[in-house]
């Protein structure tokens, strides 16, 4: 000690020295209250130093000596300081915890509030939910924002919903709606703030390729969709249609060849037309390299009742090439000879094929010759894309990848000229479609190639004459389907983009005008390995449409198959993907049940996204659980998991015999409240003996896929459907709590409550503490964090006033934060927080009397 002591001493003087030395110099003196002279002072936030990312901003500049959050070019916008928040002005400004409500409102008809960022620009949006109707009907509309908070576009979906949840299911930074309409289905959102489906598929077949042959007829055959599936597996390949007893595909031909070897799609079409014997239409079925042609009749009708039945195996016409040639183009159908009946055309090297049909027989497939344009003798005709009756003179037009040959004289099988209506210049047409897209009654042509942009669309006149147009594309086209996909008796035009394999192609629909082309074009989905596109088209319905897709996929196992989806058209022309709660898979059974509550979480596995509804039948005593898991994946199955839970916990009331008015009376939330790594949902239903509430929580087994619930928490205070239910950690102790807004919708006193979770998962009637008494009439609230180093905050809305209160941390104690607000409202009903003009503090939303009301987070100026 004394060492140093002496150290310090020595080091002292020879300070002192040296100063003596060079002599003492005056400090120059601060000019103060001045940007630049490296002190911080007054209005300024920085003086010539950074704070993270943000830079100072220099002396002379525009608010000089203020942290710069500027976006630069590549769009990523430097982080201001925890706490701060980003200006209008692009200047880091500290966040004052204060509201101010943004002029005007938004008319949504709101009730509740959801919301996430649906199109990825950092500004958060709003899902608007309309006061429920029985079993929890509703509809949405989702709201964006400007920078300044304003809203710029309102998407409205026209779909009823029994449930939604907001969700990341593709892990891209942008949110997405999960649903249920009683089937499950997700949107996702899109930086072009639209909502895509997300392909899931209604079949999964391992190990095996798969084709989609419909409408057959329509009106169902038996208790089944008239649809049937040309199914290849282990090396058989086969023809099958629905079972109602068994749920499953039963086959009806045995084939030869595979899936890869088809010379074309399956076609439908009226060839046989005797009513009673073949009420359907036909299947026709080609395969590359056989010298013959064969057509499937599926069903028949009962000659009791007149209703349509399937055939326990398939009545089959083999049509023979004639001379002998192997089969690879085709099969089309169209009327060749003018006599009013279908005749059925193959190609084999490029020559065309018919067999004459006349509503009763087909003869046999032969060559067949025509005079062409400029040609003295009839010459053998090649194998043409598409035919149809473009002129309206009863004979069949022809499609070639270059050119257009309409049909020329009167009906004959020998003799058939035809005349040149175009010629194409350019890429070869590799797929053509003929089909009236304009709903005048003429029959239109659209054509394109798979190595260049567009769709050539030709607008049918009835004449010898086809005007031109193109349908804009952004990549080439590989597929083409028609139907009317939005309710308008119009037929639109379906078709994919072309991609790599590893890439998800693109499913187009150019929506038919009453003149011309199609020409608003929506992207409806997205998904990899497309194989065949096509319609459900049930002749003579005007039904909305819907198309399927037979696509490539993966089982989590590593299973490689076929996959089948269905696109439910819709009158607001947004297209989903739904798929039913059945478990045919598991139990032999094909009554789907509705699908009335949602929640996401991983039940599953660590990691995953699920999906867990409340299933039912509308019977009485007729609910359970059902797991759709790994959303993400899209290879998940719906899953019964049984219900479990306390008997006294009826979650659908109403359903008296021969009345029919249910209502959902449950509330349901996940989160992982015993910190295992997989969620668990928890419930809150009325207890109809004692007039309180049952809280209870349950665990998904995921190797047995059942559910597991705890004893239910007895609470004296009642709840309903109109309440609220949330898992949130609010005491900062790692163990999530479950948080409930009591008391019926119309009551005047409800109450906020949580149940403190003991550490382990575990509650009891002994933890509830009150966060809002009853005489403060609480709506709705919501959980957030103001900033991102803040305690979490509960604000809540009560018919004429929002109020915020500030948790403490690892206490059990709320904060009332008075004079944060100042706003009256007129009838508040629902409440979210979301960052809606992106500068980094959470803002508020509340549904006032049908609107919704923005309420800034105030940053300091």
């Amino acid at each position: 000690m004394r060492d140093r002591a002496r150290a310090r001493q020595g080091l002292a003087c020879a300070g002192l020295v040296l100063a003596a030395a060079v002599g003492c110099r005056a400090l120059p003196d601060i000019a103060p209250g001045v940007c630049g002279n490296g002190v911080v002072e007054a209005a300024e936030t920085c003086d010539g130093f950074a704070q993270g990312q943000a830079s100072c901003r220099p002396p002379g500049a525009t608010l000089q000596c203020q942290l710069d959050c500027t976006t630069p070019e590549d769009g990523k916008r430097p982080a201001c300081p925890t706490d701060w928040g980003c200006g209008t002005d692009s200047v880091c400004r500290r966040a004052t915890g204060s509201y101010r409500a943004l002029p005007g409102s938004i008319a949504a008809s709101a009730h509740s509030l959801l919301s996430g960022d649906f199109d990825g620009d950092g500004r958060g949006d709003i899902v608007s939910v309309e006061p429920s109707g029985q079993l929890g009907a509703t509809r949405f509309r989702l709201h964006y924002f400007d920078r300044d908070g304003t809203v710029s576009k309102t998407w409205v979906a026209s779909m009823r919903l029994a449930a939604l949840a907001v969700a990341d299911v593709t892990q891209d930074q942008h949110a997405d709606i999960v649903l249920s309409d009683s089937r499950v289905g997700v949107l996702l959102g899109q930086p072009n703030r639209a909502l895509i489906s997300e392909t899931y598929p209604t079949y999964f077949l391992p190990a095996t390729q798969v084709r989609l042959a419909g409408a057959l007829a329509r009106e169902p055959v038996g208790d089944t969709l008239p649809l049937v599936a040309l199914y290849e597996r282990a090396g058989q390949l086969a023809l099958y249609r629905p079972d109602a007893n068994s749920g499953s595909l039963q086959s009806i031909a045995d084939l030869s060849g595979s899936a890869a070897e088809l010379a074309g799609e399956l076609i439908l079409g009226d060839v046989f037309e005797d009513d009673v014997r073949y009420p359907c239409l036909d299947v026709v079925f080609a395969q590359r390299g056989a010298t013959s042609v064969s057509l499937y009749s599926a069903c028949r009708r009962d000659e009791t009742t007149g209703a349509l039945a399937w055939h326990e195996t398939a009545q089959v016409t083999t049509l023979r090439l004639d001379p002998p040639a192997a089969i690879d183009k085709g099969p089309l159908l169209a009327d060749i000879d003018g006599n009013g009946h279908l005749d059925l055309l193959v190609g084999s090297a490029g020559q065309l094929y018919v067999a004459f049909g006349d509503g009763q027989h087909l003869s046999d497939a032969r060559p067949l010759s025509a005079r062409l344009p400029g040609d003295s003798a009839e010459t053998l005709l090649e194998m043409p894309l598409a035919a149809g009756d473009l002129t309206g003179d009863g004979i069949a037009d022809l499609v070639y990848p270059s050119s257009i040959l309409f049909s020329q004289g009167g009906p004959a099988r020998v003799g058939i000229q035809y005349g040149s209506a175009f010629t194409r210049f350019g890429t070869n047409w590799t797929e053509a479609r003929i089909a009236d897209l304009n709903g005048n009654g003429l029959l239109d042509l659209v054509a394109v190639s798979d190595r260049s942009l567009d769709i050539d669309f030709f607008n049918g006149t009835g004449g010898l004459r086809l005007n031109p147009f193109v349908i804009p594309t952004e990549r080439p086209v590989q597929h083409l389907a028609s139907g009317d996909f939005d309710g308008d008796l119009i037929q639109d035009l379906a078709f994919t983009s072309s991609a790599a394999p590893s890439e998800a192609q693109e499913v187009v629909v150019a929506f038919g005008n009453s003149a011309g082309p199609p020409s608003v074009s929506l992207t409806v989905a997205r998904v990899a390995g497309i194989q065949q596109l096509g319609s459900l088209e049930y002749s003579g319905s005007d039904d909305v449409g819907e198309l399927y897709l037979a696509f490539d996929q993966t089982d989590p196992s590593g299973t490689a198959g076929s996959a089948l989806a269905w696109l439910v058209g819709s009158g607001d022309r947004s297209i989903g993907c739904l798929v039913e709660l059945t478990s045919f898979a598991a139990d032999g059974s094909i009554n789907s049940v509705l699908g009335l509550t949602l929640s996401t979480g991983a039940f599953s596995a660590p990691g995953r996204l699920d999906a867990l509804l409340l299933g039912s039948h509308l019977s009485p005593n007729s609910w359970d659980m059902w797991l759709m898991p790994d959303l993400r994946s899209r290879t998940g199955r719906p899953t019964n998991l049984g219900w479990g839970f306390d008997a006294r916990i009826v979650p659908v009331t109403g359903i008296e015999t021969g009345v029919v008015d249910p209502r959902v009376a449950i509330l349901q939330a996940v989160g992982d409240i015993d910190a295992d790594g997989l969620d668990e949902v928890v419930v809150a239903a009325p207890d109809a003996q004692s007039g309180g509430c049952l809280v209870s929580t349950a665990d998904v087994i995921p190797e047995e896929l059942r559910l597991v619930a705890n004893p239910a928490v007895e609470l004296a205070a009642s709840c309903s459907s109109g309440g609220q239910l949330a898992v949130r950690d609010l005491d900062g102790d790692a163990a999530p709590d479950i948080v409930l807004l009591t008391g019926a919708a119309d009551a005047a006193a409800r109450s906020i409550v949580v149940l403190w979770n003991d550490g382990a998962g575990g509650f009891s009637a002994d933890s509830l503490a009150a966060i809002v008494e009853p005489d403060a009439a609480p709506a709705a609230f919501t959980l957030f964090q103001p900033t991102p180093s803040a305690a979490i905050a509960l604000a809540y809305v009560t018919a004429t006033r929002v109020h915020v209160l500030q948790t403490t941390a690892h206490a059990r104690a709320f904060q009332d934060l008075p004079g944060v607000l100042d706003i009256e409202l007129e009838h508040g009903t629902g409440i979210t927080a979301t960052d809606v003009d992106g500068d980094g503090v959470v803002d508020l939303a509340v549904a006032d009397a049908g609107n919704v009301r923005v309420l800034r987070a105030e940053l300091a100026r």
